[in-house]
């Protein structure tokens, strides 16, 4: 309600007072005067301010009834559940693009990195970021292709000395052929004396096999006497470093042979006899 004289203290003052509907409006409901009794009443005073005193000039009274208001507080309680769902839905999609963000590059990572343990060098890094990560990353490919370069040399390698390895296996082949297809006792020693390889007739004179005199001396071999003749005639050849035509006894079934030998030094690339 508002008292009679309220427009007259309008028109004698200076003060523009809040209009009623704005004032309403703190409410946030339709406002219906024509209500009938109602079981909610919702009251507010018009104050008017002269000279710092305040003077109560009308009411404001809202009747709503207990439907409309209930009403009113599910739809508010509805606005707030939806409000926060859409929140806590809204930063758990940013969380999970971040963290996906982050776990993405390392799971890639670490997958590459299994693929190269197995020698799978050939496989791509899916990790794209320009931060630690991704400096990681190049680093892993930089090494898978490192890697893969070494392991290209050392097959490259691998296949020259194979291939060495073979020509030498058939030249020693060929040249064990020539010297058991020989008549003569050949023999090839180190500088300590100690035998390297022997021909099938030395095999077959003084019964022992090639595998049985590798490492052996004559003293191992033969009686002293004759050891030590044979190992001084070596050391002629090692210490002249030229060929020598020798006199030398050896035993045989039959009784001891004379043989004139001829025993010369094999000297290496650096031109040392060995």
């Amino acid at each position: 309600y508002v008292p009679d004289n309220f427009h007259k203290w309008m028109e004698d003052s200076n003060w523009i007072p809040v209009q009623p509907s704005i004032l309403l409006s703190q409410f946030q409901m339709p406002v219906d005067t024509q209500l009938p009794q109602s079981e909610l009443v919702m009251s507010r005073d018009i104050i008017y301010s002269d000279d710092g005193q305040d003077n109560v000039i009308g009411q404001v009274d809202i009747h709503l009834t207990r439907k409309f208001a209930k009403a009113e507080i599910r739809r508010a309680a509805i606005i707030q559940v939806i409000s926060t769902m859409l929140v806590t839905t809204l930063i758990g999609t940013c969380l999970l693009l971040l963290l996906q963000s982050i776990t993405r590059p390392i799971i890639n990572l670490t997958k590459a990195a299994t693929e190269i343990a197995k020698g799978n060098f050939d496989h791509s890094i899916d990790v794209h970021v320009k931060n630690e990560i991704g400096v990681l990353a190049e680093s892993f490919v930089r090494m898978g292709d490192s890697i893969k370069q070494q392991i290209h040399t050392l097959k490259a390698e691998n296949a020259e000395r194979l291939r060495a390895e073979a020509e030498l296996h058939q030249n020693q082949q060929q040249l064990q052929a020539i010297l058991d297809n020989s008549t003569a006792v050949i023999y090839l020693k180190d500088i300590e004396g100690k035998y390297i390889l022997i021909n099938h007739q030395y095999e077959t004179l003084f019964h022992i096999t090639k595998g049985e005199i590798v490492g052996k001396t004559d003293e191992d071999i033969f009686p002293k006497n004759m050891a030590n003749a044979f190992r001084a005639n070596d050391r002629k050849v090692i210490e002249t470093g030229a060929p020598q035509e020798l006199e030398e006894y050896a035993p045989h079934d039959d009784g001891v042979h004379t043989y004139i030998s001829i025993k010369f030094p094999l000297h290496n690339l650096s031109g040392n006899t060995y």
